[in-house]
């Protein structure tokens, strides 16, 4: 999938989504793992309920200059086409992108890695533009995906960098 540098309505309807949203259960970064139970798909959810599609686990840390986003999935990473691993990143805003259909799953920041090796941070508030990582920024290990970015890439718009959710 192409992604644009600008964010597009469709990206909130990406079907090959395998994604923590960090929100119902949001943790800060740095904060311990988000575990999750093996095939517990959202009724909802029409897309390939493939195995990568299916987190078991996602954690984010913060060391002071660069996030580390990874998530362990129930097969190995890229094995559904047109898969994608986004993050959600409320840096202050408390915006709640789905409405009423979730409005508990409060971003202003994505997050996407990429089963290639390629990722981009995208800004929802449109107070910048969309910034891909730099190559080596991701990492891939069977079920595990990993990715690298740094802290001004996610600026603060009100909470300090280590209370994100």
């Amino acid at each position: 999938m192409h992604m644009t540098a600008s964010l597009s309505p469709n990206l909130l309807r990406i079907t090959g989504l395998a994604a923590t949203l960090l929100a119902g259960g949001a943790l800060p970064a740095s904060a311990a793992a988000i575990l999750d139970p093996t095939d517990d798909f959202l009724s909802s959810f029409i897309g390939t309920k493939g195995g990568d599609l299916d987190v078991l686990s996602a954690q984010v840390f913060y060391d002071g200059t660069k996030f580390t986003f990874t998530s362990t999935e129930n097969a190995p990473i890229g094995t559904t086409a047109g898969t994608l691993y986004v993050w959600g990143v409320d840096r202050g805003t408390n915006n709640a992108p789905f409405g009423a259909f979730r409005p508990g799953v409060l971003f202003d920041a994505v997050v996407i890695l990429r089963p290639d090796g390629t990722g981009i941070v995208i800004d929802t508030t449109g107070a910048l533009p969309a910034a891909n990582l730099p190559a080596g920024s991701i990492t891939i290990a069977g079920n595990t995906i990993t990715g690298t970015v740094d802290k001004s890439l996610l600026p603060s718009l009100g909470f300090s960098r280590s209370n994100f959710w």
